[in-house]
C-alpha cells in the first residue's frame, strides 16, 4: 500500500534526523528526561533573594525552569541530569550566600 511506504520512509527519515542531529535518547548530550528538584532554602528574605536564585541557576547549562519564594523558603527547578547535577545545583545556590537544607525531591 502506497500510504504505508510513505509512512515508513517518514519514520526512518525522523530517526536519522534525530541520530544526527543529536535530539533523541541515542546521544548522550540530550540530558535525558527533566526532573524537578525542590529545595529548602534558608536566608531568602525578600523578592531579591528570588530574583538572585532565579536568575543564576537559570542559566546554568541544563536547567529548563527555576522557581524561588522566600515566603515559603522553596526553591523548584527542573533541569536535565544529563546537563546538570544536583550537588552543582546546590552549590550555585550555596554560592549566593543561602543555606539548602534538605533536598525535598
Amino acid at each position: 500500500m502506497r500510504i504505508n511506504s510513505s509512512v515508513t520512509v517518514l519514520v526512518g527519515v525522523v530517526v536519522v534526523f534525530s541520530v544526527v542531529f543529536g535530539c533523541g535518547p541515542g546521544n548522550p548530550d540530550a540530558g535525558g528526561e527533566p526532573v524537578t528538584l525542590t529545595l529548602n532554602v534558608a536566608g531568602m528574605t525578600c523578592e531579591s533573594c528570588e530574583e538572585a536564585i532565579v536568575h543564576t541557576v537559570g542559566q546554568m547549562e541544563g536547567v529548563d525552569m527555576v522557581e524561588s519564594r522566600h515566603v515559603t523558603g522553596l526553591t523548584t527547578v527542573l533541569y536535565l541530569p544529563g546537563k546538570v547535577s544536583r550537588e552543582a545545583i546546590v552549590e550555585k545556590i550555596e554560592g549566593l550566600g543561602y543555606k539548602v537544607i534538605a533536598p525535598e525531591g
